[in-house]
């Protein structure tokens, strides 16, 4: 027989809970001011000065995955002002619409976690250069170079996986 006294377990996560239902409510609103932030970044970086270096090159990378896993919680709460979104007597939605709504979230899936990946590799490329500076071994980190076909390595392997993730659905 068990006699414990279960009820000094019986927490209280209210706020906790309100605060991250707030945010999760309201994260569109984040996302619209995190997608201008980083279009002013994006703005700034790829001007012919700031291209000159392999981070910036990077920092590139980064904004625009960030910009579209943005764009892509917007247009998610767009289509939800979408008059009946819930109406199961409703036409369905057209072919070029569900299209989007795929690329939409296949482009998400794909470019969130290449985002982290960028930034590790950013981080490796700001600590070999500060480590290395006086080895030209390892002067092609500093070049844009460097950072494209780092870009290219991170791209190539996320968008295989989630190519063959994505082949297997087909749009009706």
């Amino acid at each position: 027989m068990d006699d414990y006294d279960y009820s000094a377990l019986d927490y209280d996560f209210t706020v906790p809970e309100q605060i991250l239902n707030f945010l999760i409510a309201h994260r569109h609103i984040f996302a619209f001011f995190s997608l201008l932030v980083n279009l002013f970044h994006l703005i700034i970086l790829t001007r012919k000065p700031m291209r000159s270096s392999s981070i910036n090159i990077l920092m590139i990378g980064i904004a625009a995955c960030d910009v579209s896993v943005m764009h892509d919680i917007i247009w998610i709460k767009v289509t939800t002002w979408i008059p009946e979104a819930d109406n199961p007597n409703r036409i369905p939605d057209s072919y070029l619409f569900q299209l989007c709504s795929v690329l939409f979230n296949c482009t998400r899936n794909f470019l969130r976690p290449l985002s982290v990946w960028i930034a590790a590799a950013m981080a490796l490329f700001r600590f070999l250069i500060v480590k290395n500076a006086m080895n030209s071994k390892f002067d092609f980190l500093s070049a844009p170079h460097g950072a494209l076909v780092t870009l290219a390595i991170l791209f190539i392997p996320n968008f295989l996986i989630e190519f063959i993730y994505w082949i297997r659905f087909s749009l009706e």
